[in-house]
């Protein structure tokens, strides 16, 4: 039955051509043999395409599965690491002002219901580089920083402690 639809189909497929003009059979012809040649050659366009666009991005994707890979181990290496002990209101009044004298700032430390009040006087390069040794070393980050405009370099930061995870830490 299958056969005899199919033998059918192409009985009046032909017949249906037959009845066409020779010009049109002709260009027919030709349109059959455009058409894939056209669908080929889009493709091939679209694969080098694709291509061109995946090695300009590639690298970019490499750098950034690295960074991941840095970051993930730089991660599992902070896990073994002990847990930090919580460190008194005094000790880290004393420990800010030390940090802060050496590297020459003046300063003067107290501790509020805030946190470390730190008011002093010191160059913007300075006071930067002071604040990202004691976030490193001590696990205090500034809240709030005042400093007074012009070039005295007076400022006054309030400095809180954090855990790991980056909540305040009392």
């Amino acid at each position: 039955m299958i056969n005899l639809s199919r033998s059918r189909l192409y009985a009046s497929l032909q017949a249906w051509l037959a009845a066409r003009a020779p010009r049109e059979r002709q260009l027919m012809r030709v349109a059959g043999l455009l058409l894939p040649l056209a669908a080929a050659w889009a493709t091939f366009d679209w694969t080098w395409s694709e291509q061109q666009r995946l090695a300009l991005r590639l690298p970019a994707a490499r750098a950034s599965f690295e960074r991941m890979q840095e970051d993930a181990a730089a991660l599992a290496r902070l896990r073994t690491l002990p847990p930090v002990t919580a460190v008194s209101s005094a000790a880290l009044v004393a420990a800010t002002s030390t940090a802060a004298e050496a590297r020459g700032l003046r300063v003067s430390a107290a501790m509020s219901a805030e946190g470390v009040v730190v008011k002093g006087s010191a160059t913007l390069p300075a006071l930067v580089d002071w604040l990202a040794s004691i976030q490193a070393d001590l696990r205090l980050r500034p809240i709030r920083m005042k400093t007074t405009p012009g070039g005295d370099g007076q400022f006054e930061v309030v400095l809180q402690a954090y855990d790991d995870a980056g909540l305040n830490g009392g």
